[in-house]
């Protein structure tokens, strides 16, 4: 079943515990290590402004809080579909925090960079002036 990013959102903090800053930093700071770690592994070498210029797009911002949606329907489906609504046992919380974070750090985020999402990423820079 498909949601809408808030009631996403607000599950995610419901079973995790995690704050509204807490969540929002997370998204932040994943998203740079993973270009980061997209940075590290091309072949050719490039240097820390091809990050703050893709960061400086909407289209980035766009195409990652979408996967970020996806990772979190994807954690709901596998972790909650059968749990109600209600109040969560602390510690099942805590496990499901811990959870949470591991499936969401850059290493473990299967997603490729590329398509549609990178083109128009690059589309945006293209039209930017570099970040100097």
């Amino acid at each position: 079943m498909k949601r809408d990013p808030d009631t996403v959102r607000a599950l995610v903090q419901h079973y995790t515990g995690l704050s509204d800053d807490e969540l929002a930093t997370m998204v932040f700071e994943r998203a740079y290590d993973y270009l980061e770690r997209i940075r590290l592994g091309m072949s050719r070498e490039l240097d820390d402004r091809w990050i703050a210029q893709i960061t400086a797009t909407k289209q980035w911002w766009s195409w990652w809080q979408k996967q970020w949606h996806q990772r979190d329907e994807r954690f709901l489906a596998e972790c909650f579909m059968n749990l109600p609504d209600g109040p969560v046992d602390p510690n099942h919380q805590k496990n499901a925090r811990r959870i949470y974070l591991v499936k969401h750090e850059a290493d473990n985020i299967p997603q490729a960079f590329t398509g549609s999402g990178a083109a128009q990423v690059v589309d945006a820079m293209n039209r930017k002036t570099p970040v100097r």
